[in-house]
């Protein structure tokens, strides 16, 4: 029998085939086909009509509701960039320094982030809920200021509750890539600081933050990406009410698909939605090559 030959090349090609082939099935395929549907009006079920960029002029000059939920966005992410890495990294520098049941802390500032999204969006509903929640417990405690105040029906109160209810599962994941990080800081840099006379804060700023730099840029961009796709937390608590108060692209998205079938219309918020994170993502490979590696 004659023996069959083949080169490295082609070995390497037949081994990488069929994770390319369902690449291609999984995200090129479907990305290509949203873009084409984006152009179309489409209700999901029939057939799509081509209509050009009309669904984008009217996105950007006319939806009233994309702003909102755009503008809504925007706000989150500026939340995101705040309050979970500040208290996460704050935790982080505190844990650093327990010695006896280190592990234990981290478990249970760690758990809310493997709580399953529904059900810890609904245990935090019955928490805002006016008549036998949070609000009801401060009455009793004769705090009346927040009598019966429907904390998830107020427009001034809504998205700041979902977002506390969304940063309580988010900063524990936050929390464990600091603790990596600082692990990683060398010591000796420390008690050089400490010879030179450098007090808490002079550590922390002349040593610490540049050590775990390279951390600190992956976090705000996973943060960045992330909170533009926010999503499960809304929904379940919300569903972007009161009006559009919560509404946030990827809700707005859900809603136009499934209750509005808008399909074409919402497979062009995606495109936006998708070139937004592709161009942060771009934006934080420029600032690697300036010199924070991640």
């Amino acid at each position: 029998m004659a023996k069959i030959i083949v080169s490295t090349k082609a070995r390497n090609t037949l081994f990488i085939a069929p994770a390319f082939v369902l690449y291609m099935c999984v995200v090129v395929l479907p990305a290509l086909s949203t873009f084409y549907f984006s152009l179309c009006h489409w209700n999901g079920l029939g057939n799509p009509v081509f209509i050009g960029l009309a669904n984008f002029k009217n996105l950007i000059f006319t939806d009233r509701s994309f702003h909102r939920a755009f503008r809504n966005n925007l706000i989150w992410t500026g939340w995101s960039l705040t309050l979970p890495i500040f208290s996460s990294l704050i935790v982080a520098l505190v844990l650093t320094k327990i010695r006896t049941g280190q592990m234990v802390f981290r478990t249970i500032n760690f758990l809310p982030y493997v709580v399953a999204a529904p059900i810890a969006g609904r245990i935090w509903t019955v928490l805002y809920n006016p008549y036998f929640g949070m609000t009801s417990f401060l009455e009793k405690m004769g705090i009346s200021h927040f009598s019966d105040l429907a904390i998830l029906g107020n427009r001034s109160t809504a998205l700041g509750a979902v977002f506390i209810a969304n940063n309580w599962y988010w900063w524990g994941y936050l929390m464990v890539l600091f603790l990596a990080a600082l692990h990683q800081v060398d010591v000796d840099l420390y008690e050089a600081a400490t010879v030179e006379g450098a007090n808490f804060l002079q550590k922390f700023l002349h040593v610490t933050i540049p050590q775990i730099s390279p951390t600190l840029t992956f976090i705000f961009m996973v943060t960045m990406i992330w909170s533009l796709l926010s999503f499960n937390y809304v929904w379940v608590m919300t569903q972007g009410g009161p009006g559009d108060t919560t509404q946030l692209l990827s809700t707005y998205i859900y809603r136009l698909s499934f209750t509005n079938f808008r399909a074409g219309y919402a497979m062009s918020i995606s495109v936006i939605q998708s070139l937004i994170a592709l161009l942060l993502y771009f934006l934080f490979e420029v600032v690697k090559k300036k010199g924070f590696d991640v």
